[in-house]
Formats: C-alpha cells, sequence, structure tokens
C-alpha cells in the first residue's frame, strides 16, 4: 500500500461521496500518495534504509549472546535471534506504552526454555531492555531537560 497509494487515491477519487469525513480522507491519501511516490522514487536510499535496519535488528540478538553468555548458555544464535524478535513482537502488541513488562515477561519465558533460572532470565531481560530503552529514554529525557534550561536562559537574556 505504501507504493501503491496512488492507486487508492484514484479509486477514492471516482467515488461520489461528498461529505466531508470522506472528503477529508480522501485528500489525506492523495497527499500520502505523493509523499509515498517522491519516497519510492529514491531507491538506493530505500536499499540503504532497508539494510542499515538489518543491521540494526542484528546487533539486538548480538547484545542477547553476549548477556547469557556468562550464564554458560551455549544456545543457537537463531535461538537466541527467535527470543529477541518474539520478545519485540509481543511487546509491540502489548496494552502498555512501550510493552513495557510484556517484553520482559516473554524474553525471560523464553531463556527459561533455553535453560536458564528464573533469576538469570530476569536479569537478562532487564539488563537487555535497560540498555535498549531505559537507558536511551534516560538520555532523551537530559537532553529535553537540558534544552529546556537553555531555552529560558536564552529567553531570559533576550528579555533583558
Amino acid at each position: 500500500l505504501l507504493f501503491r497509494a496512488h492507486w487508492l487515491s484514484a479509486l477514492l477519487a471516482k467515488c461520489p461521496w461528498s461529505g466531508k469525513g470522506f472528503v477529508a480522507i480522501k485528500d489525506w491519501v492523495t497527499e500520502f500518495a505523493g509523499y509515498a511516490r517522491a519516497v519510492g522514487g529514491q531507491r538506493l536510499q530505500l536499499l540503504l534504509q532497508f539494510l542499515l535496519s538489518i543491521f540494526i535488528w542484528g546487533l539486538f540478538p548480538t547484545k542477547l549472546v553476549f548477556l547469557v553468555r556468562p550464564f554458560g548458555i551455549r544456545g543457537s544464535f537463531l535461538a537466541l535471534v527467535a527470543t529477541t524478535l518474539a520478545s519485540y513482537l509481543i511487546a509491540m502488541v502489548g496494552i502498555f506504552p512501550g510493552g513495557l513488562g510484556s517484553f520482559e515477561v516473554a524474553m525471560s519465558s523464553m531463556l527459561m526454555v533455553l535453560g536458564l533460572t528464573a533469576e538469570q532470565s530476569l536479569t537478562v531481560s532487564f539488563s537487555f531492555r535497560f540498555v535498549t530503552f531505559w537507558f536511551v529514554v534516560f538520555v532523551c529525557l537530559v537532553i529535553v531537560v537540558l534544552d529546556s534550561l537553555w531555552q529560558h536562559q536564552t529567553a531570559v537574556r533576550l528579555d533583558k
């Protein structure tokens, strides 16, 4: 649908409905189709983005390998890839923002199947989640606070 949005836009243009909500949706789809066409025309950029995402998502299971290694688990890399990706998938469907809790429970459960104790799997899950989620949230929070303070100081200086 992303790169065929113009088809949907043309289909909506042929519809006889003229209600306010329908027109708003039709206009949004038309605008989206224009942006999608512009993005779709940059094939090399899309390929590079795709390769970069594969590389980044490949780092997550690699990190899990390093986290479980001290516990003597020599599970296959594929099992750890499946554990990582399934945990993220479960977290995306969760009720809480960011998959809070569901990610940790899913990863801990799968790590226990691979041979870790409950304590070990929780330690690994929380460590994994801290590095990939909470640390980033904390750094962003610090940046937002510092930026806000800087903006406030700049505004105070301009007022004087």
